[in-house]
């Protein structure tokens, strides 16, 4: 690896997940819904020993999955584990003026500039080289920001 490549998203002291965190029991109790059946993937922490997953709260607002995370999730977990999606969305963020990009895009800041920062990869991305970075940021064409968050829908 050259000194000037891009290097896979580590931050400094390593990834920090913030709480609180919910159940699968209290995603459905909050939202009405099974986690499995939002349409946008929730970011969820794998649990040991059998506990399941936790799911931070950060991503839910009143009973729905928020719109920044519904938009960023897919984005991040192509590139990052969950974990280090979490992390990423909550950390202040050098090229969004130190805010967080939860944060940012609460403040109804460029989107496109969320999208710009995030994360390089740190496993490859699917499709093993068929899928270009110029592919990924036409995301944001082919899914414009929504004012209201994606909802499944009802069979």
């Amino acid at each position: 690896m050259h000194d000037d490549a891009p290097r896979p998203y580590l931050p400094d002291g390593g990834i920090t997940l913030l709480g609180p965190f919910l159940t699968a029991a209290q995603v459905t109790a909050r939202t009405g819904r099974i986690p499995a059946s939002f349409r946008q993937p929730l970011l969820k922490i794998a649990c040991g020993l059998g506990a399941g997953c936790a799911y931070p709260s950060f991503q839910f607002d009143n009973r729905r999955q928020s719109v920044e995370v519904a938009f960023l999730a897919p984005l991040l977990i192509r590139r990052v584990g969950h974990e280090a999606a979490c992390d990423w969305l909550v950390r202040p963020n050098r090229v969004l003026d130190f805010l967080s990009p939860i944060t940012w895009l609460h403040e109804d800041r460029d989107v496109r500039r969320v999208i710009a920062a995030l994360p390089h990869p740190t496993r490859p991305l699917p499709g093993a080289g068929e899928v270009t970075e110029a592919e990924i940021l036409a995301f944001e064409r082919g899914h414009p920001w929504a004012p209201e968050p994606y909802q499944a829908r009802a069979a």
